[in-house]
């Protein structure tokens, strides 16, 4: 009984620390961080995505944004 009550406490701690909106923000964004460094780098850097692209007909950047991000629409 007394491990119960212990995990229950430590669940109640647990939810009153990690709950509030600011650590929330934060967890998330350590955890989508690397999609997010990966969008910025690629939207700065224009000639590396048209030398990227350029296998695929010498699609623009915007061109190819768009197909990966409405494809399945195509």
């Amino acid at each position: 009984m007394a491990e119960r009550a212990s995990n229950a406490l430590l669940a109640a701690l647990a939810r009153r620390l990690i709950s509030p909106p600011p650590v929330r923000f934060l967890a998330l964004l350590a955890l989508c961080g690397a999609y997010v460094q990966g969008g910025l780098t690629k939207a700065r850097d224009v000639e590396g995505i048209r030398a990227e692209t350029a296998p695929w007909h010498d699609l623009t950047p915007g061109a190819s944004t768009g197909t990966s991000l409405h494809g399945r629409d195509l």
